[in-house]
């Protein structure tokens, strides 16, 4: 074998992993202890947005004055951050406090671990829908019964029930002097028509 053309097979060979190599960086993110809820779904999103090009993210909570001496205020935004990005990354480096900063660091996840969150989360949707469906069909089933029930205790029909209260209504207007009352103010009393 002819030296030159090993080192042109071994050149070639260098360029190909290059290629298949995924350049990483830390992205890092700051927050302060007393941040909003919007701020924080911004920066959150951001954070998806990082770990799902691949990047890993690094979040910090920045401590100013008192905030330094309770640090589970950090934590809880810390532990918060984590569970809104279970579907797109990882923990890498779990919260440490080094003197005012408190830092978490997240890897974003391999391919095929993304597509079975993906996959788990829209059984997780599609159980959810049925569920709903069944407890509205189990509440109109309910409805129905206690009409059913309801119409079974008065011995009537629906139907004559409306009728027996349009009645009611007649019998009412006929003592009140014999006037009818009109419905709308629009619609004329039998004396305005005369």
């Amino acid at each position: 074998m002819d030296y030159g053309k090993y080192k042109y097979e071994q050149s070639v060979k260098e360029r190909e992993a290059r290629k298949k190599q995924t350049k990483s960086t830390v992205k890092e993110i700051t927050f302060k202890v007393k941040i909003g809820d919007n701020d924080y779904r911004i920066k959150k999103d951001r954070a998806a947005k990082f770990l799902s090009h691949g990047d890993k993210v690094r979040v910090r909570i920045w401590f100013r004055g008192r905030e330094a001496s309770r640090p589970e205020l950090g934590r809880r935004i810390l532990d918060r951050m984590a569970e809104d990005l279970v579907h797109v990354g990882k923990i890498e480096q779990d919260a440490k406090q080094e003197g005012r900063n408190m830092t978490m660091s997240f890897a974003p996840l391999k391919k095929a671990e993304r597509e079975a969150y993906a996959a788990a989360a829209a059984r997780e949707q599609e159980n959810l829908q049925f569920s709903e469906e069944l407890e509205a069909e189990s509440e109109d089933t309910e409805i129905v019964s206690k009409v059913g029930q309801q119409t079974e205790s008065d011995g009537q029909t629906p139907e004559a029930d409306g009728e027996a209260d349009r009645a009611s209504v007649d019998e009412q207007d006929s003592d009140a002097g014999g006037e009818v009352v009109p419905d709308s103010p629009d619609q004329p009393t039998p004396d305005e028509e005369n």
